[in-house]
């Protein structure tokens, strides 16, 4: 089955889906006023991981392969000299 298939079986109720966007929605990462509680975030990690198996082949390997950069600042003035924004 596709990912997109996968997607569209759970948003059409058949899955925890709603349930899932409904924690994010309320959180304030999202469009609410308050934090996810211990129980939530593993709720949504644990569907996450059901959905990229069933969508993406090896998508583990491929997401310890990611690699952000991480820059590191000693002043503003520096920063600004390699073309940082005041902030």
């Amino acid at each position: 089955m596709t990912w997109g298939g996968v997607f569209t079986n759970e948003y059409d109720g058949k899955g925890d889906l709603k349930k899932v966007l409904g924690l994010r929605n309320q959180s304030i990462l999202a469009h609410g006023f308050g934090p996810v509680s211990q129980e939530g975030c593993g709720t949504a990690r644990d569907y996450v991981r059901q959905f990229m198996d069933q969508a993406f082949q090896d998508w583990e390997q491929k997401a310890a392969e990611a690699v952000f950069p991480r820059l590191q600042f000693t002043s503003v003035t520096e920063s600004l000299a390699l073309g940082g924004q005041p902030g």
